[in-house]
């Protein structure tokens, strides 16, 4: 046997060695990579769901606002529907829970509750405004269009729903 053949086999057995250990090393921060990638975007799409659902509530009051018109005009509106709709989303923002991606085919996404307090707070505020946005509208409902308080009561009425536009406005 060669005596310079050993030293070469001991040689290319470490470097064989050194070579699977970096070779680990790098699969496994590979790896590492990809499941914070995984999480962070998994995140980002949770966050955009309450974004759009937050969002949505401000083109709700719209419609509600709309329909409450349509139906003081004599125009059928399903505004019920529509506060229906308001009310389940914004339960669902404040604690997590399922809600109503599109209404035409019932589609549901479950999400969390809010991250912060800041925007429960500002949820809460809008529940409550809802609610005075929703009392006022059915008062004014009461009232036919030739009635001398009709006019007086719908500026209250776009008033109180003005705020509560802004009041979303703010959440999101």
């Amino acid at each position: 046997m060669n005596s310079t053949s050993i030293p070469r086999v001991f040689i290319s057995s470490k470097l064989n060695r050194q070579f699977a250990v970096i070779t680990a090393m790098f699969l496994s921060v590979l790896l590492g990579i990809m499941v914070f990638t995984v999480t962070i975007i998994s995140k980002e799409n949770s966050n955009a769901i309450l974004i759009d659902m937050a969002g949505r509530q401000h083109m709700l009051f719209q419609k509600h606002m709309n329909e409450v018109l349509l139906t003081s005009q004599g125009v059928t509106a399903d505004y019920t529907s529509t506060r229906e709709l308001l009310r389940s989303t914004l339960q669902a923002l404040m604690e997590g829970g399922s809600v109503v991606l599109d209404p035409e085919t019932g589609e549901r996404e479950i999400i969390p509750a809010v991250p912060t307090e800041e925007i429960l707070i500002k949820l809460r505020e809008q529940e409550n405004h809802l609610e005075k946005v929703i009392e006022f509208a059915d008062d004014f409902l009461l009232l036919s269009p030739d009635h001398p308080e009709f006019r007086r009561k719908l500026q209250a009425l776009r008033a109180q729903n003005s705020a509560l536009i802004g009041i979303a406005n703010d959440a999101v």
